[in-house]
Order: structure tokens, then sequence, then C-alpha cells
């Protein structure tokens, strides 16, 4: 079997400081954006960002683009206007200290898509930090019990 590289993601510094920022200010709610691109093979690359209306006054809600249809039919039309795909999800988890997918987040993601998540937390000295990590797209697996 040959070795797997797993998902590049490439993605501009700003984007990923811009939404740190942004969660950070956002806290305790959650912080959610949409992020556009391209995709060859294993490869994504972001290239711009969209943050929908109040997206970032989430409390722990699982409510995200792929729930609500007009952010959804929003981001659809920013990407199709810019030639370019939605490629990935990002949002934060305040107050965690794991930039781990919960359940609802592996539950939800739409296949095909990366995901994004920002654990946001207060550290040692109770200032807030931010950190970001990407996960590779979830295909469902189906379970068929005999």
């Amino acid at each position: 079997m040959a070795e797997s590289h797993g998902i590049r993601v490439t993605c501009p510094r700003k984007i990923i400081a811009d939404f740190k920022r942004g969660a950070k200010a956002a806290y305790p709610r959650e912080l959610y954006a949409v992020l556009f691109g391209a995709i060859n093979g294993d490869s994504v690359r972001i290239s711009d960002v969209w943050y929908p209306p109040g997206g970032d006054k989430l409390v722990g809600e699982t409510d995200y683009l792929f729930h609500r249809r007009q952010w959804l039919e929003e981001a659809i039309a920013i990407a199709d206007s810019e030639g370019l795909l939605i490629v990935a999800d990002l949002h934060s988890h305040p107050g965690i200290n794991t930039r781990e997918p919960s359940e609802s987040d592996w539950d939800g993601s739409p296949a095909g898509w990366v995901q994004g998540i920002c654990a946001v937390y207060k550290g040692d000295t109770g200032r807030k930090r931010a950190v970001v990590r990407f996960w590779p797209a979830v295909h469902p697996v189906q379970l068929r019990l005999v």
C-alpha cells in the first residue's frame, strides 16, 4: 500500500490571523466562516473567506452553513461569482483547548469539505489564545447491522 501524505491545505496567513482575532473577540460565543478556493486532488487552496451575518453569535450551536439555507445560498452565489468552490468551513470552539471536531461537527460536515477548528481558551496568564487546525473531509459510513 502506498504511503499517503493526507490532505494539504494552503491558506493565506491573513485569513487565519483575522479569524483568530475575530474568534477571540466573539468569545465566549462561536465564530463561523466559509472558506472558498480550489481543490486539486488531495490539495486544497483557500483564497477567500466569508463571515455570514450572525456567524459570530453562535453559542454552542451546530447551526452552521449546511443547516441555514440562506447562508448556503449566499455562499454558493459568492463562490460562483468568484469562480471558486466552497472548500471548507471554519469555526471556533470557545473555552476548549482542543482543535478537534466535536461529534456534531463530524455528523454535520458536508462530504468533500475540509473542516477547520479554532480552539479559543484562556492561557495561564488569563490572556485569550487561539489556535487553528484543519481536518480532512469526512465521508459518512453507512452501518448495516446484521
